[in-house]
């Protein structure tokens, strides 16, 4: 099996795009379309199996961040449907930011990062497929999660 990675580039033009690479065989490419605003901070976290990648994006560059999931050649780009949403309007002060996003070792669950309008982050976790949202932290300043591995 190859090695694969997965990181952020931004280009001459300030736009930045998620990019996927085999080790030893070629350049990278690009596996998020022209003009979406992925979060510069983070590049991607890997399904267990190899599939998926997740990552932190914007809709618009009015909104807050979502958590969003892509084939590993760039098919399928979706927003993970998380239920209240994440990433709305900026003038919405209910709207929250997701970000950060991990895979569970089983690829069942998600965890991440949720920032309200007000700044307060804590941590969360979703089922893979956006459902079953449960809060973890409660504290306001919690950030950068990541799952243990499983045993």
């Amino acid at each position: 099996m190859r090695e694969r990675l997965v990181f952020v580039r931004t280009d001459p033009d300030g736009q930045i795009g998620l990019f996927v690479t085999k080790l030893g065989s070629g350049g990278p490419r690009q596996i998020t379309p022209e003009g979406m605003i992925v979060h510069e901070f983070f590049g991607g976290s890997w399904s267990p199996t190899g599939d998926r990648i997740l990552f932190a994006a914007r809709s618009a560059a009015d909104h807050r961040l979502a958590t969003w999931m892509v084939n590993a050649d760039g098919s399928g780009l979706q927003q993970l449907p998380i239920a209240p949403s994440c990433g709305g309007a900026f003038s919405d002060r209910r709207a929250t930011s997701c970000f950060e996003p991990g895979w569970s070792p089983d690829g069942t669950k998600i965890v991440f990062t949720r920032q309200t309008s007000n700044g307060h982050n804590n941590i969360w976790r979703v089922n893979a497929d956006g459902s079953g949202l449960l809060q973890v932290t409660h504290a306001g300043g919690d950030q950068q999660p990541d799952w243990g591995p499983s045993r």
